[in-house]
């Protein structure tokens, strides 16, 4: 992380969905040397996706501002602030921390997808886009079960994707070539 640390002081950097356990970590990372602008569903909360954190603030000596994304579609606000900025990290989505039915993974989905078309479209409009833009989403890492909740605190982590979100034709070539066959 040294070399990305070097070039990245007196950034404008905006995180799109920097609540969560990677967004603050971020922005504990670059925030003190940077300007991060986090658009997030609770921008009015200081409460972070981790339940237990409090949302890293501007008070506790970190160069963070909070700004409102209502239900995906671009706004005014943020148009504003993505032109001129330096990176975009697009980490938005629908928490995982929730049952895998057919809706939730649906909507899973979704917000990811329709978070990454209204940046993209922001981006298209600015005059002075981003030079950088990391676009991140995870599905999860705990085993799918339906008895129990798995996160941070009581999940099981399974080794095998089966276990996951989809586990698709790539992947199941992939474990018939290696040997490593799901149990």
């Amino acid at each position: 992380m040294y070399f990305i640390n070097v070039f990245m002081k007196r950034k404008k950097i905006i995180i799109a969905g920097g609540t969560g356990f990677i967004g603050q970590g971020l922005i504990k990372y670059f925030g003190k040397e940077n300007e991060i602008i986090v658009l997030s569903r609770q921008s009015g909360s200081t409460q972070g996706n981790s339940y237990s954190q409090k949302l890293i603030l501007e008070k506790d000596g970190f160069n963070v501002r909070y700004l409102k994304w209502g239900d995906g579609n671009i706004e005014e606000a943020w148009i504003k602030e993505i032109d001129g900025a330096d990176l975009v990290v697009n980490l938005a989505g629908k928490s995982v921390n929730c049952r895998y039915h057919r809706k939730q993974k649906q909507q899973i989905f979704d917000s990811r997808t329709n978070s990454t078309k209204a940046i993209g479209k922001a981006i298209r409009a600015a005059s002075a886009p981003p030079k950088v833009w990391i676009n991140a989403a995870s599905a999860t890492i705990y085993r799918n079960t339906l008895d129990r909740a798995n996160d941070e605190v009581n999940g099981f982590i399974s080794d095998w994707k089966k276990d996951n979100m989809p586990y698709n034709f790539v992947d199941h070539s992939a474990t018939r070539k290696t040997g490593l066959l799901p149990e």
